[in-house]
């Protein structure tokens, strides 16, 4: 994160073996992140409450 903070970058490019394979924004990888955790949270409370299978 210290390239973002330090030159106010949005956006990195995804590269695999020396060739650009797209391009992500900090916020869509918060986003993501955000959404796998209300889902395990969601997950959890069902485990807790008995209800899932």
């Amino acid at each position: 994160m210290a390239p973002k903070t330090e030159y106010r970058v949005r956006h990195l490019p995804g590269m695999h073996d020396s060739r650009l394979i797209g391009v992500g924004s900090f916020a869509g990888v918060v986003k993501s992140s955000i959404s796998g955790q209300k889902v395990m949270i969601e997950e959890l409370e069902q485990d807790i409450a008995g209800q899932r299978g």
